[in-house]
C-alpha cells in the first residue's frame, strides 16, 4: 500500500503552502489573485529565499513603500514639465471659543505642487483639442410640435444663462477698454475644477490629492471620454496630518 504524501491532495509542498495562505485570506479571496501571486513568487527563481518569506512583515514593507513614494515626489513632478512648488496658509478655529478671523492661528501647508493655469490654457488653445470647443455661447430651443411654444434646452454649460451673461460682461469690458481696436476676437474661457483623493499605487497607503481642470466650453460628452484627454492636472495638495501640533499664543 502506497503511503499518502503529507501535502496530499495538492500537487506539491509549495502548492499546499499557497493553498493554506489562500484559505486564510477570507471567503472573498480570489482564485485568480492567488494564482497570480504564486506566479510572481515563481518568477523570482533563485532569488526566492525561504528565510525571507518566514520573516516577511506586510506592515513593515508598506511603511518602506510609503516612505519611498513620499521621497519620490520630486522625480514625479519635474520642474521642466511646468510643475511649481509653493505653500499656503490656512486659519484655524479655536475649539469652544470665539475670536475674530484675523486673530486666528495660521497653519502653513508646504509642498503644494501646481501648474500655472494661464500656461495650461495657452497650451490647450494651441492644440487640436480647441477644435471641439464652443467659443460663442448660444441658446437652444425645441418645439414639440409646429404650433407649440418653443422650450429652452439646458444641456450644456455653453448654452446656459450664466455663460451668456459672462460672455456679455467680457465683451462689454473689452469695448470699454478699446481692446478690440485691432480686430482681436474676444472669447470667454469657462473652467471646471474637480478634486478627489487617489492612491499612488495598487498597494500601500500612500495617496495624493490632485486638482483637475476641464474646459466648460467643451461638450460634456467629449469631456467624459478618456480618449479625449480633456482632463488637465493643475495641482496636487499634500495631506495634512499635524494640525494638532499648532499652539495658540495668548
Amino acid at each position: 500500500m502506497q503511503a499518502t504524501l503529507y501535502y496530499c491532495p495538492f500537487s506539491s509542498p509549495s502548492a499546499a503552502a499557497m493553498m493554506v495562505a489562500h484559505h486564510l485570506g477570507g471567503p472573498v479571496q480570489s482564485n485568480d489573485k492567488t494564482t497570480k501571486f504564486v506566479h510572481t513568487l515563481g518568477s523570482l527563481g533563485f532569488n526566492l529565499n525561504p528565510v525571507d518569506l518566514c520573516n516577511f512583515d506586510a506592515t513593515l514593507e508598506n511603511r518602506k513603500l510609503n516612505a519611498y513614494l513620499a521621497g519620490a515626489l520630486d522625480s514625479m513632478f519635474p520642474h521642466e514639465d511646468g510643475w511649481l512648488e509653493s505653500s499656503v496658509r490656512i486659519q484655524l478655529p479655536l475649539d469652544k471659543e470665539k475670536m475674530p478671523e484675523t486673530d486666528a492661528a495660521e497653519f502653513e501647508v508646504r509642498g503644494v505642487l501646481y501648474h500655472n493655469i494661464i500656461n495650461v490654457i495657452s497650451s490647450v488653445y494651441q492644440s487640436d483639442a480647441v477644435e471641439s470647443f464652443n467659443h460663442i455661447p448660444f441658446k437652444e430651443f425645441w418645439k414639440p410640435s409646429k404650433d407649440a411654444s418653443p422650450n429652452c434646452l439646458y444641456g450644456e454649460i455653453f448654452s446656459s444663462e450664466e455663460m451668456l451673461d459672462a460672455d456679455n460682461e467680457i465683451c462689454k469690458c473689452c469695448l470699454v477698454n478699446d481692446l478690440d481696436s485691432e480686430d482681436i476676437e474676444v472669447a470667454c474661457v469657462p473652467l471646471l475644477l474637480y478634486s478627489d483623493s487617489t492612491h499612488l499605487a495598487n498597494f500601500g497607503t500612500a495617496s495624493c490629492w490632485p486638482i483637475y481642470m476641464f474646459f466648460r466650453s467643451q461638450s460634456k460628452y467629449i469631456r467624459a471620454m478618456p480618449t479625449s484627454f480633456a482632463c488637465h492636472h493643475i495641482a496636487y495638495m499634500p495631506s495634512v496630518h499635524h494640525i494638532q501640533d499648532v499652539h495658540f499664543l495668548s
